[in-house]
């Protein structure tokens, strides 16, 4: 019984101790894993494989002069360079980091991304995840028939509600 009561109270100390972590230690274990894993570049990366999807969306799909598409991507990346991916974007991102990881995991992280696996899991999840989001896009796109059938029946009332937006 005696243990039992010692034990009790080391365990309460033991759980509040995360609750009295180092705020700024923790941030900079966050900011220490994102600058290992080169969030800045990958995400400057995929923000400019987007650049063409987003011109695209800009001119509704239509076939304009290369010169003009290539004014519109400049001022897209432009967008991107100086209004996006700003120090308060990334600092969003490491708070998110800092709010879904402990300190102690981001070290571990920290350290896994040094090693020779982590290192080829930097350079090979981009691609795989690219890759598997094609798969999905061409399975998608050959089961589209599938769902225009399951959505059929809907079209009357997508209608209706169409017409009742446009009265509004």
């Amino acid at each position: 019984m005696r243990i039992l009561h010692a034990l009790i109270p080391a365990a309460l100390i033991a759980t509040a101790i995360p609750a009295f972590a180092d705020p700024a230690s923790h941030n900079a274990a966050a900011d220490s894993f994102l600058e290992q894993i080169d969030l800045k570049a990958s995400t400057r990366t995929s923000f400019n494989t987007m650049i063409p999807v987003m011109a695209n969306s800009v001119t509704s799909g239509a076939k304009l002069s290369a010169p003009l598409m290539a004014k519109i991507e400049a001022s897209i990346k432009t967008w991107i360079t100086e209004d996006v991916l700003t120090p308060d974007f990334f600092n969003q991102l490491s708070a998110l980091y800092s709010s879904s990881f402990t300190e102690a995991e981001l070290k571990e992280l920290t350290a896994f991304y040094k090693t020779p696996l982590g290192q080829k899991a930097l350079k090979t999840l981009p691609q795989l995840t690219a890759q598997g989001s094609e798969i999905a896009q061409k399975t998608a796109t050959a089961k589209q028939p599938s769902l225009m059938k399951r959505l059929q029946p809907l079209v009357p009332e997508i209608e209706i509600e169409r017409i009742k937006l446009k009265a509004k």
